[in-house]
């Protein structure tokens, strides 16, 4: 068996819907592969969010990937897959996204694939498809290559930024109504205003990173009026932890691709249990960035006890 390590993932970065995410050390997930000769998928998942997995291979994201990889290698077996899952499905941290570059990265070695990094990275996406209705390339890119990550599918261009190191806090309060309907609240046409207000955060947020300027950073990830406007009515927490967040030292505050995870970006790590104690019943986790996406890894013991 082959296993497969994959980071969580901020998708968006406030001002870059779609285009903009990057790789976070924690929380993860871990995808073990293996040959079968019958031609059928068969889950098994485990860890602190396995029981939230579908194990119907059907209703799974990485079907869709181990189907396109099988064609393409004209492969006619199946495969047994194993899910150690670290990431909490719909909290809006890439977890389904981690899920399929872990398993696009094992299957391509597995069937010795030899592909390009928009190949691959279109191979996750069709697992994204499977979660969120469409093909987005943001989440599943960043946990696949790691780093600050640009998609540019017009040009079919996967650019990597390397990042640095800094605190990042995350907060999950609430849930989210599905992907699909969080896409659904945002409008189909936006006013110029609003177009440019974004690509001046975008500009300014790619200018952070090159020049890890942190304080540029925090203020880019908060220049959205694109999505975050649209997305706030279906979360009524975003406020109170923006707020939150703001007075232990952020320099910045976002809405975690379409939620309801926010994040904030700090210059010295906060105090994490007095904004847990302030926030009440949200999950609070401390992590930073990453610079490694999926690699193979050691297979959890679980995976070993499993059939």
């Amino acid at each position: 068996m082959i296993c497969i390590k994959a980071p969580a993932s901020l998708a968006n970065l406030g001002p870059g819907f779609d285009v903009l995410a990057m790789a976070i050390q924690n929380p993860f997930d871990i995808v073990g592969l293996e040959r079968i000769k019958e031609p059928n998928i068969i889950i098994e998942a485990m860890g602190p969010h396995g029981s939230a997995l579908p194990l119907d291979a059907t209703m799974n994201v990485v079907e869709p990937v181990l189907v396109g990889a099988a064609k393409m290698a004209k492969y006619e077996g199946g495969f047994r897959v194993k899910i150690w899952k670290g990431i909490k499905p719909a909290s809006g941290l890439g977890s389904s996204g981690a899920d399929a570059a872990a398993t696009a990265c094992g299957v391509t070695k597995l069937l010795g694939l030899k592909l390009s990094d928009w190949e691959l990275s279109w191979l996750a996406a069709m697992g994204e498809a499977k979660a969120a209705g469409s093909p987005h390339m943001d989440n599943a890119s960043a946990s696949l290559f790691g780093g600050f990550i640009i998609i540019n599918q017009e040009l079919r261009r996967i650019i990597k930024l390397d990042t640095w190191d800094f605190p990042i806090i995350l907060v999950t309060m609430g849930s989210k109504p599905s992907t699909q309907y969080m896409r659904s609240l945002l409008p189909r046409t936006v006013e110029l205003r609003a177009s440019v207000h974004n690509l001046a955060g975008l500009a300014s947020l790619i200018h952070a990173v090159i020049s890890r300027d942190l304080d540029l950073l925090g203020m880019s990830i908060e220049m959205d009026e694109l999505a975050t406007p649209y997305r706030a009515k279906a979360y009524d927490h975003l406020q109170r932890v923006k707020e939150t967040l703001h007075r232990y030292g952020a320099l910045g505050v976002a809405l975690s691709g379409s939620g309801p995870s926010m994040f904030g970006v700090f210059r010295e790590e906060p105090c994490i249990e007095c904004i847990r104690r302030e926030l009440g019943n949200a999950w609070v986790m401390l992590t930073r960035p990453s610079n490694s996406g999926a690699v193979e890894a050691e297979c959890p013991s679980e995976f070993k006890g499993a059939p």
